[in-house]
C-alpha cells in the first residue's frame, strides 16, 4: 500500500505527505534489510506484489528526481524530506531481484555513485533529526550527552545510498584496474566505466577509514568486497604493514610443506590469530634473546637461528597464508579471485571470523563491532607473553606487584615489533647496533599516566582523550593540572620520538581544553614553557589574554614564572590592538 501510494502521488509529493511517509518508509526498509531471513524475504515478497504493476513508471520518475538533484546539480529542486523518502524507495527497488536489472539499466548505479560523491565531497549532509524533529525533545538532552548525529555518522542521505548500493553491487565484479567483469548472462560493463569505478572505490575507502559510524563502515566494506578488498584500513594497520616484511625481530617461523618459511611475530599472532600458534605449551620468553650479557653474539640478525619453527599442514595454500597474515597484521587485504577459496577455508580453520564473514559476503548484523587492527588486550594477558622490552616511567611511586618481574617502580612490558612499527626512533634504536639495542629496559622521561596513554596509542592507534564535561568541571585545579600535564609531556616526547600523530593529538586535546574552559590551571603554561612547547604556551596565553588585567589586579600572577607573565603581557597587547582595529 505504501509503494502504491507512492506511485499514485509521485508527481505531487509534498512535504506534508512526505513527513507522513518517512517513518513508515523507514519501517518498511528496516524489514527489507533485516538480518532475519524470514522477515526480509516476507517483506520483499509483499513489496513485489505491490509494486510489480507500475514499477517502471515510478522508477523513472524516482531516478529522474534524484538525477536532477545529484547528477545535474539542480540543488534548488531539492527538498530534504522528499529526497530521503525517494532514496528509501530506491532501496526498495534495489533490494528486489526482479527489479535490480531495471534499476541498473535506468542509471541507478550512476546516480548512487554521484550521491555518495556529493555527500563526501560536496557538503551534502542531512541528519534524521532535521526531518523528523518529533524524535528529539529538548528535555532529552543532558549536560554530558554527546549528540551522535552531529558527527559524520548522521548523514542519512549517505547511509541510504550505501544501503541501496549494497543491494546492487553484488551484480558487479571489478578487476584490479576497475574494469567490470561480466558474470552470468548479464553484462553491466557499459554502466560503470573505469573513472566512475575508481572514484567509487576511493570514496568507499574513505568511509571505511574515516570516523563514520559502524553502520556506514559495514555497508562500505561490503561494497568494497566487489573490488576484492576486505577489511577496515586504519592508521595503525597501515603502520603495521611494515612489520609483515620485518624479519629481524621475528621470533617464530611458519614452515610450509615445500620447506619455504615465513618469519612472523608471536605477539601479533597471539593478538589476532592464536590458532596459528602451536597448541602445545612452550616458553613464551627466550632469555637468550634478551640477555644483555650475551652482547653482540645475540644480535638481531642472529635471532633467525633461534626462532621456533611451526610446521604447517601440506593443505595450507602459501599465497592464501600470506594474505591471511596481511589481514592479521593490518586489518585489511586485497584478494585475487584465484586465492579466494583457499583463503576462505584458511580463515575458517584459523577462526579469523571477521575475514571469513567478509569473504562469504555476508551483511553484518546490526551493532557488530568493527574488527579493527588492535593489540591492546596483549597488555592485559598474564605473564605478558612474547614481550621483549620494558618501558620505565619517571618517578618513584610504587605500583602493584608485577606478575612477570620483581620491579616495583612504574613500568610496562611491551613488544619491540609494535613499537618499531609506529616509531622511526624506536626502529633506529633497536637496529643501531649500539648497547641500547640489546638493553631490556628503556627509561621514558614522562610520568606513569603519560606512559600508559602512550603505550595505549602504540597498541590501538588511538590516544585516550578526556572529555571536558561535568566530570572535568568538578575536578579541582590540581587534578586538572595533572591531567593536562600528561598531554604536555606527550607532546614534548613525541617531538623526540618522531611521533607526529601523538604530537598532533596532544595539541588538539590541550587546544580543546583551552577553548572550552576559561579557568584552566595557569601552571600548565609554566610546564609547557619548561619543556619548550611554544605552541601550547601561545595557545593558552591567547585564551588568557582578555583576562590578563583581572588576573594581574587580583594577584593571580604572583609566584608565576616571570617569562610566563611576559608572554601573557605580549598576548594581551596583541589582543588589545586587534580589538581597537575591529572598532574602526
Amino acid at each position: 500500500m505504501l509503494m502504491r501510494c507512492h506511485s499514485q502521488h509521485h508527481s505531487t509529493l509534498k512535504s506534508s505527505r512526505a513527513s507522513e511517509l518517512e517513518p513508515v518508509s523507514r519501517a518498511v526498509m528496516m524489514m527489507i534489510l533485516s538480518s532475519c531471513n524470514y522477515i526480509a524475504s516476507r517483506a520483499r515478497d509483499l513489496l513485489w506484489e505491490i509494486i510489480s504493476i507500475d514499477k517502471s513508471d515510478y522508477l523513472d520518475c524516482l531516478l529522474d528526481t534524484l538525477k536532477l538533484i545529484f547528477v545535474d546539480d539542480h540543488s534548488m529542486a531539492s527538498d530534504n524530506l522528499e529526497t530521503v523518502v525517494n532514496l528509501m524507495s530506491l532501496v526498495y527497488y534495489s533490494s528486489l531481484p526482479q527489479c535490480q536489472c531495471l534499476v541498473l539499466e535506468k542509471g541507478g548505479l550512476e546516480t548512487l555513485i554521484a550521491i555518495i560523491d556529493r555527500c563526501l565531497n560536496g557538503g551534502i549532509h542531512v541528519n534524521r533529526s532535521s526531518i523528523a524533529p518529533h524524535l528529539y525533545s529538548s528535555k532529552a538532552r543532558t549536560c554530558c550527552w554527546n549528540h551522535v548525529e552531529e558527527q559524520k555518522g548522521g548523514n542519512i542521505i549517505l547511509l541510504y545510498s550505501l544501503q541501496a548500493l549494497s543491494q546492487l553491487i553484488s551484480l558487479f565484479d571489478f578487476t584490479n584496474n576497475y574494469q567490470v567483469r561480466s558474470s552470468g548472462q548479464n553484462s553491466f560493463g557499459n554502466l560503470c566505466d573505469n573513472s566512475k569505478a575508481r572514484n567509487l572505490f576511493c570514496n568507499l575507502q574513505q568511509i571505511v577509514s574515516d570516523q563514520f559510524s559502524h553502520e556506514f563502515q559495514w555497508y562500505a566494506t561490503y561494497c568494497l568486497s566487489s573490488f576484492g578488498f576486505y577489511g577496515f584500513p586504519s592508521k595503525l594497520g597501515r603502520r603495521m604493514a611494515g612489520a609483515l616484511n620485518e624479519n629481524e625481530l621475528a621470533d617464530l617461523q611458519l614452515i610450509l610443506s615445500n620447506e619455504k618459511s615465513l618469519g612472523v611475530h608471536g605477539a601479533i599472532l597471539m593478538a589476532r590469530c592464536p590458532a596459528l600458534l602451536p597448541s602445545q605449551s612452550f616458553p613464551l620468553k627466550d632469555e637468550a634473546l634478551n640477555d644483555v650479557s650475551s652482547g653482540k653474539e645475540h644480535s638481531l640478525q642472529h635471532r633467525a637461528t633461534l626462532r621456533r619453527g611451526i610446521h604447517l599442514s601440506n593443505h595450507v595454500h602459501s599465497d592464501a597464508l600470506i594474505k591471511l597474515l596481511e589481514f592479521v597484521y593490518t586489518g585489511y587485504c586485497q584478494v585475487d579471485d584465484c586465492i579466494l577459496k583457499p583463503l576462505l577455508l584458511l580463515a575458517k580453520r584459523c577462526s579469523v571470523k571477521s575475514l571469513y564473514h567478509m569473504l562469504k559476503r555476508k551483511h553484518a548484523r546490526c551493532g557488530t563491532p568493527i574488527p579493527r587492527c588492535d593489540f591492546t588486550h596483549l597488555l592485559a594477558l598474564a605473564e605478558h607473553p612474547f614481550t621483549d622490552i620494558t618501558l620505565e616511567a619517571k618517578g618513584n611511586e610504587k605500583i602493584r606487584d608485577c606478575s612477570t618481574c620483581q620491579m616495583s617502580l612504574p613500568h610496562m612490558h611491551v613488544h619491540k615489533i609494535i613499537l618499531c612499527s609506529s616509531s622511526a626512533y624506536m626502529q633506529a634504536l633497536f637496529h643501531s647496533g649500539m648497547q641500547e639495542s640489546y638493553s631490556q629496559h628503556i627509561k621514558v622521561p614522562i610520568c606513569w599516566e603519560a606512559l600508559i596513554k602512550l603505550v595505549d596509542w602504540f597498541y590501538s592507534g588511538e590516544l585516550p582523550k578526556p572529555e571536558f564535561y561535568c566530570a572535568w568541571k568538578n575536578m579541582d585545579l590540581e587534578q586538572q593540572f595533572k591531567e593536562l600535564l600528561v598531554y604536555v609531556e606527550l607532546s614534548w616526547l613525541a617531538e623526540f620520538w618522531c611521533l607526529d600523530d601523538v604530537h598532533k593529538e596532544s595539541l588538539e586535546v590541550l587546544g580543546s581544553c583551552f577553548r572550552t574552559n576559561q579557568n584552566f590551571p595557569l601552571k600548565i603554561v609554566e610546564s609547557a614553557l619548561g619543556l619548550s612547547q611554544w605552541e601550547i604556551v601561545k595557545a593558552a596565553a591567547g585564551r588568557l589574554a582578555p583576562q590578563y588585567p583581572r588576573m594581574r589586579d587580583a594577584g593571580d600572577l604572583e609566584g608565576i614564572n616571570e617569562e610566563v607573565v611576559q608572554v601573557l603581557q605580549s598576548e594581551y597587547a596583541h589582543y588589545s590592538q586587534e580589538s581597537q582595529c575591529s572598532c574602526y
